[in-house]
């Protein structure tokens, strides 16, 4: 793992002492000791720290600009940048400090004040980052979500708990995505978006409340898709968004259409299919604005 430069000195070494006290080794040469009880007092998300057996847990953060008590396992070549908090408590006041997890994959960068908050007993358990996913300054991944691979979150960017994001998805500045909503493959949301369906994959998706604005051409384009396979996308986006038909019957003719049968297309249908919060497919009307750009 990669630590960023940083002009602020690093933690070497924390050993817990007792009561609620931390011996911390700097990379200065210095070793203080630091009363933190009242700090954890203070703020009730710490307050299973205090018990002695969590209190002891304390040990060094990636980076070493951070001290954490809480299962949190990384893989290789992460980089994390300062001032991020990684597997705290999450924001759940149902959460009563109970052994839950955050698990990173590899070679993720988070630049600073990224934020990702471990499971909860009432979830899956754990926070599951993949690999290689971009996470830019400021982005909140709240508890219980789950990113897969390559995807990119912009600036600012919030998930509420259990958001699924799936594979090569763009997210932008200051896109909020709600609580139990899924995010699908290669899917783009436009900046400052509100999304409280799920957001179909290969879409674009802008506006709060979010809206579609059909299939993302050109970013399928420019990651690689062979044309038969996007025409066969655009057919199946046509029959959903532009066609007299209801949700069913679109799916319907999508499946019985033999010349849009591709994984990428059953994929789709499939997503929508499996939704429990209903997917995005309102359209803009003129009323909306402008349309929006591709990726």
């Amino acid at each position: 793992m990669t630590p960023a430069k940083s002009l602020y000195p690093r933690a070497l070494k924390v050993t817990a002492l007792e009561p609620y006290k931390l011996r911390i080794t700097w990379d200065t040469g210095e070793t203080l000791e630091v009363d933190v009880e009242e700090m954890l007092r203070s703020v009730p998300a710490l307050h299973p720290i205090l018990e002695p057996e969590v209190f002891a847990r304390a040990h060094i953060a990636e980076w070493g600009g951070s001290i954490e008590w809480f299962d949190t396992e990384f893989g290789d070549d992460n980089v994390l940048f300062p001032f991020g908090s990684f597997g705290m408590a999450p924001q759940d006041l149902k959460y009563k400090g109970e052994p839950t997890r955050l698990l990173v994959g590899h070679g993720n960068t988070f630049r600073e004040f990224v934020t990702i908050h471990r499971g909860t007993v009432g979830g899956r358990g754990q926070t599951r980052i993949g690999d290689r996913n971009f996470l830019m300054a400021y982005c909140h991944v709240a508890h219980d979500c789950l990113i897969g691979h390559d995807t990119i979150l912009s600036h600012g960017t919030t998930l509420g708990g259990h958001v699924d994001v799936d594979d090569f998805a763009i997210l932008g500045g200051y896109a909020g995505v709600h609580q139990f909503c899924r995010v699908g493959k290669y899917a783009f949301i436009g900046g400052f978006s509100a999304c409280t369906k799920d957001v179909l994959p290969y879409s674009k998706t802008v506006g709060n409340r979010a809206l579609i604005y059909g299939l993302n051409t050109i970013g399928l384009v420019r990651r690689g898709f062979q044309p038969d396979t996007v025409r066969k996308l655009k057919g199946a986006y046509r029959c959903l968004l532009v066609s007299k038909l209801n949700t069913s019957q679109a799916l319907e003719r999508i499946e019985q259409d033999e010349t849009l049968d591709c994984p990428e297309v059953r994929y789709l249908v499939s997503f929508i299919r499996e939704a429990k919060r209903g997917v995005v497919l309102k359209r803009p009307t003129r009323r909306t604005g402008d349309s929006a750009s591709d990726e």
